[in-house]
């Protein structure tokens, strides 16, 4: 006698969203086991139009307008892949549609493409999924600026260095380190006397801030047309997930595919943002160097007295 249970068994299912500027493209790949002949239904979302489906790589005939599908399936093992549009365009928040499978199903897997001129914000979605590390660091770096802005005796206030982090913290952020020494080892320069240093000590001190300084310098002139042209390093990771591809895993589900988000806004606003801080760090930049050259000057820059020795001869 027949065993009472299920007939067919999904037992892999891959989900390609890629969304466009003016209609989203679907691809829905699944893995079926059937124990005698049925048929397998799909249920999409409304306003669906379907571009194609097949059973094994060969085509089956569907109604273009439908968003029910009917796969004829045989006793045995079959892949369907269905491909879909969506008169969607583009916006702030985009989600993965909630297809009915009609049918119990275990290691679905989501992958988002993100286009090249989206600028991602945040996602979300199930538990094994992409996180964005971005916001973490930007929290913890406001708190150092905002600790570092009680350095009275620096050049910078709060709202400097809140301003700094805000524009390296998407993708240079570690420049902070030489720039914060290049500060207070600036004031530091301002308040030694320089006649306690032997003349080697000296020169080995200016030598080593000149290399700095020259160092920090480049970094954040780098730093402007990378955020002119180049794209905000948010951090993207998790599950194989990066910057333009955001990979979910669903153990299993009972019939409708779990959905997966995303926050985006065009890549355009970033680089707008960023020529604003560009102006500004050029700006400031000038004060900066100004106070910085006082202070590597500060009772001579370069000293090339000789130390006479006790026993030597006067010279008439």
């Amino acid at each position: 006698e027949a065993v009472a249970g299920a007939t067919t068994t999904i037992d892999q299912v891959q989900q390609t969203v890629t969304p466009g500027q003016r209609e989203t493209q679907h691809q829905l790949r699944f893995h079926v086991i059937s124990s005698k002949g049925s048929e397998q239904r799909i249920d999409l979302p409304p306003g669906s139009r379907v571009k194609s489906v097949r059973v094994d790589d060969e085509s089956r005939a569907v109604d273009e307008d439908s968003q029910r599908i009917i796969v004829p399936v045989n006793p045995g093992q079959h892949w369907v892949d269905v491909e879909w549009r969506e008169t969607v365009a583009l916006g702030t928040r985009l989600e993965t549609p909630a297809v009915n499978l009609n049918a119990p199903f275990v290691n679905h897997s989501i992958t988002l493409q993100v286009p090249a001129g989206r600028w991602v914000l945040f996602a979300g979605g199930p538990a094994m999924g992409p996180a964005v590390l971005f916001w973490g660091v930007l929290i913890v770096t406001l708190i150092i600026a905002v600790a570092l802005g009680r350095l009275r005796h620096l050049p910078l206030t709060t709202g400097h260095w809140l301003l700094l982090v805000l524009g390296l913290c998407a993708g240079w952020i570690q420049l902070m380190i030489p720039l914060v020494a290049w500060f207070v080892l600036m004031h530091w320069r301002s308040r030694i006397d320089p006649q306690r240093l032997t003349r080697t000590r000296f020169n080995l001190l200016q030598l080593a801030l000149a290399a700095l300084s020259v160092v920090t310098l480049l970094a954040l002139v780098a730093a402007i047309p990378n955020g002119l042209l180049g794209s905000p390093d948010m951090g993207v990771v998790g599950n194989g997930s990066s910057q333009y591809q955001l990979n979910w895993f669903v153990d299993r589900g009972d019939a409708t595919l779990t959905q997966a988000w995303v926050i985006s806004i065009p890549l355009w606003i970033y680089r707008a943002l960023m020529l604003v801080w560009s102006l500004w760090l050029a700006l400031k930049l000038l004060g900066w160097l100004k106070w910085g050259w006082t202070a590597f000057t500060h009772e001579g820059y370069w000293r090339s007295d000789r130390i006479s020795r006790p026993d030597a001869e006067p010279k008439s």
